[in-house]
């Protein structure tokens, strides 16, 4: 079985992340991965003051220890915006490693181009969600 990590992320501290490890892990058994260790989060993806321990602790653990597989919920769940989500899935590719992401289902080594497609549309709708928060905001 290859190893791999789980990473999640949620939004506020009464949402729970449980769901998606549980469903991570069968996902991960059916395809024949061994989960070596599970990070996971309660921080706003639109909060860029709030640090990212669990994920900065993850991307340390995975390269020190030559992991080259991650499953993660959904795309949403890695960067806060679309160009940091696409630096981070530039960061872990330079690395060898995949980011499989479950909900979309989508690998980032995948030399399928329409894969790449649907992995930079899907990054970019964080920011138009960023930027309707931002607008229900200041409406008066």
């Amino acid at each position: 079985m290859d190893p791999m990590v789980l990473y999640s992320r949620v939004s506020t501290q009464d949402q729970d992340y449980k769901s998606q490890f549980d469903d991570l892990r069968k996902w991960c058994k059916l395809n024949s991965f061994k989960v070596t260790k599970v990070f996971g989060e309660k921080v706003s993806g639109y909060d860029i003051t709030k640090e990212r321990a669990e994920y900065e602790a993850m991307k340390e653990y995975v390269i020190e220890n030559h992991i080259k597989s991650i499953a993660c919920w959904e795309i949403s769940r890695l960067g806060r915006s679309t160009s940091k989500t696409l630096a981070e899935i530039e960061f872990f590719s330079s690395h060898n490693v995949n980011i499989f992401f479950k909900k979309e289902n989508l690998s980032t080594l995948s030399d399928n181009a329409t894969n790449k497609l649907i992995l930079t549309i899907l990054s970019s709708r964080l920011n138009l969600a960023g930027l309707w928060k931002v607008i229900n905001k200041n409406r008066f």
